[in-house]
């Protein structure tokens, strides 16, 4: 199987490469040879698949399978970073557009939402909070911010009430955000709490002045 696979590998065929790139990890028919497993992951890589971008990231600033380079290790970090946010925003674009056709079918009496969608859009948010909050702090990917944090806006207009506590947080206490933070902004999200407690708590922090310090 091996000339056959590396024979469509070179025709750019993505299942050949995936089997020729578990085949050199594992050592599977072959000896295990970490120059090839490189070699494919980062064919892999180079074909938009965002896990393999992380791995070959790895592997540039270990240098295995390959010499390495603090810039090429942060070029494939930046891309799979790039690479899951327009994912994600593909998905959350998807389930918005469920949302509101739903809604207009629905209209004036809405029904229930199907188990299926519901399961979907619940994975979607749960995906979206998570790398959210990787790209926040750095983790997995490169920190940025910026990405981060737009993603939770997204999750906060959907109602996602952590993410709802995360933008608010940050509005109130806005060191991160490096600006000024809009008043409207404030009311529009506290708006979307469902929680009596979180905005009671609120209060006080606005009558003991403990808010933007």
């Amino acid at each position: 199987a091996l000339p056959y696979y590396k024979k469509l590998a070179k025709l750019q065929d993505v299942e050949s490469i995936r089997h020729l790139q578990l085949m050199y990890k594992y050592g599977r028919d072959v000896d295990m040879d970490i120059n090839e497993y490189f070699k494919y992951t980062k064919q892999l890589a180079d074909r938009g698949e965002v896990d393999s971008m992380l791995k070959v990231a790895d592997m540039y600033q270990k240098g295995e399978g390959c010499q390495a380079s603090e810039e090429l290790y942060k070029k494939y970090k930046e891309k799979a970073a790039e690479g899951s946010y327009k994912q994600i925003k593909v998905k959350l674009a998807e389930v918005q557009k469920m949302r509101q056709a739903r809604k207009a079918k629905n209209t004036p009496n809405p029904t229930p939402i199907q188990p299926s969608e519901k399961e979907y859009e619940e994975n979607v948010l749960n995906e979206a909070f998570k790398l959210a909050l990787q790209l926040i702090n750095g983790e997995v990917y490169l920190q940025d911010f910026g990405k981060g944090y737009q993603i939770m806006q997204i999750l906060a207009s959907f109602h996602h009430q952590d993410a709802l506590n995360e933008v608010l947080n940050y509005l109130l206490r806005p060191k991160e955000l490096n600006k000024t933070p809009n008043e409207e902004d404030i009311v529009k999200y506290l708006k979307l709490k469902k929680d009596d407690g979180y905005i009671l708590d609120l209060a006080h922090l606005f009558l003991n002045g403990n808010v933007f310090l």
